[in-house]
């Protein structure tokens, strides 16, 4: 049901112009003339067409279309109080909160980090030309002078010392203490330590297993130069065995191998071993002397005996270098006199030497097989050669050819002809060399 009904809306005593309103009683609202609106609550009022409307006690008002509406609230309430706010850059974390009376702050103004931050930002701790927060470094470091001296072990701060004397008593590892020489130079067991200069003879045992599996550094290279002779039982047994570091080793000077197993393993398992110098050995002359004493150099590829003349004694060679599977050459080019079979104990000097392409004789000569049969009856075995392109060839003089009408004597002076204990498939014999006699 509509009604009409005047109303007067007032404001502290004042009175606006009256309007007319209808007012719904079932909806509990006004309607303005010429516009529909609906009042959703008694708290709320629409603004007047053309007028400003002051609210002393609702709350919540709905302007209409295009209209403006001021609202004071009666009884109490101020305005927000916005203060201005500068912030000073620290080194610590700031927390800032509003003090009484103030709502926020605006705007806030945070400076510019400047070298004042910290009082440690100067020209001394800054490297010279080096520019921090506007401070141009002046430092330039110092040279360090004088020399610290180290007398016991420990950890030392040598920064401001030039260099360093170390003097730390020791003792040292059992693999690198030396020996002593006597009058004849040969080295004898002691408890003196020297180095191997000047040694030209090994006494029985006493480098036996030296140098076994000492982690040298990868290319090491051995110098014995000054060896001759290796005289005493197990004298250089097993020296250097597994010593996977070394690769190059020089015995240029050693003449003679005398000693019973005085370089079985000498090394044995040297991986690395690329080069070995025995340019100079003439004789090998003790039971087991020389037995695996390349065994498994599997980076060996060439070895010149070009002065061995004599081989003797039981089982001298047996598996020299066996298993030496890069092996390719090995040349006996003086090799004259075997007083004992390099058969004997199946020697296989050059056993599972599978990429052996040529082995040289050059210095047999008749006599060579006057006092020892089966001198060479089985230094191969089946595997020699198999991994060669060609296989292995054994290289003979000329005149132990039996087609050569001039020759002195046949082949079958050369027991295990044509295999010598290998196989047929890889070993292949040529009388190419010149002629001995």
């Amino acid at each position: 049901m509509w009604k009409k009904r005047w109303q007067k809306i007032s404001q502290s005593g004042s009175v606006l112009t009256p309007i007319c309103l209808l007012y719904n009683k079932e909806q509990k609202g006004f309607i303005m003339s010429g516009d529909t609106k609906r009042v959703l609550e008694v708290n709320q009022i629409d603004n007047l067409q053309g007028s400003t409307q002051r609210v002393k006690q609702e709350t919540t008002l709905n302007n209409l279309r295009g209209f403006t509406q001021r609202v004071y609230v009666v009884g109490g309430g101020s305005t927000p109080v916005i203060d201005e706010l500068n912030v000073t850059p620290s080194t610590s974390a700031q927390t800032i909160t509003a003090p009484s009376g103030v709502d926020g702050y605006s705007p806030v103004n945070v400076a510019a980090v400047t070298s004042a931050i910290d009082a440690n930002i100067v020209a001394g701790n800054i490297k010279k030309d080096v520019q921090i927060l506007g401070v141009t470094g002046s430092y330039k470091g110092q040279t360090p002078t004088g020399t610290k001296s180290i007398t016991a072990n420990g950890v030392y701060d040598v920064t401001d010392f030039a260099s360093a004397d170390v003097q730390v008593p020791t003792t040292a590892p059992a693999h690198y203490v030396e020996k002593t020489v006597d009058a004849n130079g040969k080295l004898k067991n002691s408890t003196n330590i020297i180095n191997l200069n000047g040694v030209t003879d090994v006494d029985e045992g006493v480098l036996s297993y030296a140098y076994a599996n000492v982690k040298f550094p990868a290319n090491t290279s051995i110098d014995l130069s000054g060896l001759t002779t290796i005289s005493g039982n197990n004298a250089c047994q097993g020296m250097f065995t597994f010593c996977t570091g070394v690769t190059s080793v020089d015995l240029s000077g050693l003449t003679t191998i005398s000693g019973g197993y005085a370089c079985q393993n000498m090394f044995n398992n040297c991986g690395g071993l690329t080069s070995i110098d025995l340019s100079g050995l003439t004789t090998i002359s003790g039971n087991n002397a020389c037995n695996t004493m390349f065994f498994r150099c599997t980076a060996l590829t060439s070895v010149v005996l070009s002065s061995l003349t004599t081989i003797s004694a039981p089982n001298t060679c047996n598996n020299m270098f066996s298993n030496c599977a890069g092996l390719i050459t090995v040349k006996f080019t003086a090799l004259n006199t075997m007083t004992n079979p390099l058969s004997a104990g199946y020697a296989q000097v050059f056993s599972a030497c599978t990429h052996l392409e040529s082995v040289e004789f050059g210095g047999l000569t008749a006599s060579t097989f006057s006092s020892a049969v089966n001198q060479i009856g089985s230094i191969f075995n089946n595997t020699t050669g198999s991994e060669a392109p060609n296989g292995c060839t054994v290289h003979f003089p000329s005149n132990f050819d039996p087609s050569d009408p001039s020759h002195t004597f046949d082949a079958s002076t050369l027991t295990g002809y044509p295999t010598f204990g290998g196989s047929a498939s890889y070993i292949h014999v040529a009388f190419d060399l010149p002629a001995t006699e």
